[in-house]
């Protein structure tokens, strides 16, 4: 076991487990008699939660934060020489990557048991956005070995990682485009030989930071188009997602007239069967009425018939009587 086996064992598992498995480590290293691994085991800091976070997410496949960091470069040369839709559309970029990572570490870090609160969550969204404008940070920070998570977004101390990368070795400052460099006259042969292989190291180096200077206007390019491209989706899919609004409205509103109009219908139909009966009724009392009148008038019939044949023979009597009066007188 070496000092990165232990690091990559104690800063990948889980915080509660840290000082146990430090423990464990140093331990086994003074086991196999190596007291120095075993005292810069012991130095090793736990990480915070938001820390132990980021650290996940530099182990996480899912989550490429070489993508987010890689955002970086073009965001600083977009300030300086690119136009502002570009910039707008690189900073809208980084919202959405920087929000996709936390999003993601909340995940991950419960998904491991551990309860993520709204503080921790943003002190993940500060480390991601410090590192994003420190690349010595951004490389750190892929090494997955984070103690603790910076308080702002503007610095990034390197004693926040267990091990501080090692300082740059200075290097000659980059010469201006446009500019020659400056070089002594040649004295000899030799020298001039020397100054034409200055000349030509310089020219080269220039030569290559326009190419990468090319390159990375081309990778802003391609990430303001591919921006552009989701910019649209978004605004193809907002739109159809209005139109099925609409059209979920309107058929609700269609459905709430059908359904109005079939409880009409309905009240209808009941207030015809409800006519239908009354109507019902009153025929048969009217049909009772006729079919009583209609006796009465029989017997109205037979009685005056049977009164038209007692005249008819009191009318006989009194002829007979009349006729006999006369005989006698």
């Amino acid at each position: 076991m070496d000092m990165d086996a232990a690091r990559k064992l104690l800063y990948g598992g889980a915080p509660e487990d840290f000082v146990a498995t430090r423990r464990a480590l140093a331990r086994q290293a003074r086991a196999a008699k190596d007291r120095e691994l075993a005292r810069r085991i012991e130095g090793l800091r736990k990480p915070s939660r938001s820390a132990w976070l980021v650290n996940q997410l530099a182990r996480d496949p899912q989550a490429d934060l070489g993508e987010l960091f890689s955002l970086g470069p073009l965001l600083a040369q977009m300030h300086t020489a690119g136009s502002p839709e570009q910039l707008r559309e690189l900073t809208i970029l980084r919202r959405r990557t920087v929000a996709a990572l936390v999003a993601r570490a909340v995940d991950v870090g419960r998904s491991r048991g551990q309860t993520v609160t709204e503080p921790v969550r943003r002190e993940v969204e500060t480390c991601l956005e410090a590192a994003l404008s420190h690349p010595e940070a951004a490389k750190q920070v892929l090494q997955g070995c984070l103690v603790k998570a910076p308080t702002t977004a503007a610095a990034f101390p390197m004693d926040l990682f267990e091990m501080p990368p090692a300082p740059a070795t200075p290097g000659p400052d980059p010469t201006p485009e446009g500019l020659a460099p400056v070089i002594p006259l040649p004295r000899d042969d030799e020298e001039r030989e020397q100054a034409k292989a200055e000349r030509e190291k310089v020219r080269a180096e220039r030569e290559r930071q326009r190419a990468e200077r090319e390159a990375q206007r081309a990778r802003a390019h391609a990430l303001a188009e591919r921006v552009q491209a989701l910019e649209n989706r978004l605004s193809e899919v907002a739109l159809r997602v209005g139109e099925a609004v609409e059209q979920e409205a309107g058929a609700t509103a269609r459905a709430q007239v059908a359904a109005s109009a079939r409880e009409l219908a309905a009240r209808r139909v009941v207030e015809a069967q409800q006519c239908l009966q009354e109507a019902t009724r009153e025929a048969e009392e009217a049909a009772a009425r006729h079919d009583e009148a209609t006796a009465r008038h029989d017997e109205a019939t037979r009685g005056l018939r049977e009164l038209t044949a007692e005249q008819e023979r009191l009318a006989a009597a009194l002829q007979a009587l009349r006729e006999g009066v006369e005989v006698i007188d």
